[in-house]
């Protein structure tokens, strides 16, 4: 597979050496359709990012906020950086036996399904209960949507970064990636708490659909 490779002179051999072995047309190719994504949701609503960080997003609204373009082209750019950010991981790590590509579509395509199959669970909990308001999928959309704006210049700036740099960019990442769950746990908890939701429900909810699954994906990769 054809590398883009960064050199620069070492200090101690004023040698060229090289920087960075993570770049391919296969990066490239999934930063450009992130790019696109959020300048098409710029374009199709202009105010729709300023508000998205604003948070003026109804959250106890009966609609699932995925019919517009923008929304749309948010969460296509959240499912192709999140990607991205793990391929590399996987890759830089040396758990890689398989091809790159191949990689690459089994991870995008398992966190399609997993996040899927979460928000089937949440919405088929709610009918039972019967609850219109699908607040915790909404929450959810605008969580992944902001996280994934923010993600991808951190990933265009671990291009050209040398592996220790790397490592502190996949740690600022983490550490934002965390207070963004907090950030989002905290809000859905406000929001159950006044529409008069069970403690009950929510702790179960945290346990069930969100401890766990983060749980488990520390271990696989750290596998």
């Amino acid at each position: 597979m054809e590398k883009n490779n960064i050199e620069h002179i070492s200090n101690s051999t004023f040698e060229l050496e090289s920087i960075n072995h993570g770049i391919d047309w296969l990066n490239w190719t999934m930063v450009l359709i992130c790019v696109i994504s959020i300048i098409g949701s710029r374009i199709s609503d202009y105010n729709y990012i300023p508000n998205l960080f604003k948070l003026k997003t109804n959250y106890n609204s009966n609609q699932i906020h995925t019919k517009k373009i923008s929304s749309l082209s948010l969460l296509l750019n959240y499912l192709v950086i999140l990607t991205l950010f793990i391929w590399q991981y996987i890759i830089i790590s040396g758990k890689n036996f398989i091809a790159p590509l191949l990689l690459f579509l089994l991870i995008l395509g398992g966190i399609i399904l997993g996040t899927s199959l979460k928000f089937l669970i949440i919405y088929v909990i709610d009918v039972v209960f019967k609850r219109k308001i699908h607040f915790h999928i909404n929450l959810h959309i605008t969580y992944f949507q902001i996280s994934g704006i923010i993600l991808l210049p951190f990933y265009f700036l671990s291009f050209f970064s040398e592996s220790g740099i790397k490592s502190q960019i996949y740690l600022a990442v983490a550490v934002l990636f965390s207070l963004n769950l907090i950030i989002r746990e905290l809000k859905s908890l406000l929001t159950a708490l006044n529409n008069r939701i069970s403690l009950l429900y929510i702790i179960l909810y945290l346990c069930t659909l969100e401890i766990l699954p983060l749980i488990l994906a520390v271990k696989i990769l750290k596998g």
